[in-house]
């Protein structure tokens, strides 16, 4: 039925989407690193990148990186770094 075909290419889509997110938070944290010059994070933007290079150290030299992806997708579907940044920072409904 098209329900479940609707389904199954939902959940790849998700999949896909948390791959991307894993990649472009894990990219972040090497820009931040990077910096020549200290730069103030915010408070929740702090929390998620010390919670992250608590797991991911800082990448110096050109290397296999799919085990440093593979890490941080795991504290993305686990929601520990959603869950680190909660306890700290007051959200707003919208």
């Amino acid at each position: 039925s098209m329900g479940t075909i609707a389904a199954r290419k939902a959940r790849t889509i998700l999949h896909q989407t948390q791959e991307i997110l894993a990649m472009e938070t894990l990219a972040a944290c090497q820009a931040i690193d990077l910096q020549e010059e200290f730069i103030h994070l915010g408070k929740g933007t702090l929390l998620a990148y010390n919670h992250i290079r608590k797991y991911v150290d800082f990448i110096e030299e050109d290397t296999v990186m799919y085990p440093y992806i593979h890490k941080v997708l795991e504290l993305i579907k686990d929601e520990s770094i959603l869950k680190v940044v909660e306890e700290a920072v007051e959200l707003e409904a919208i």
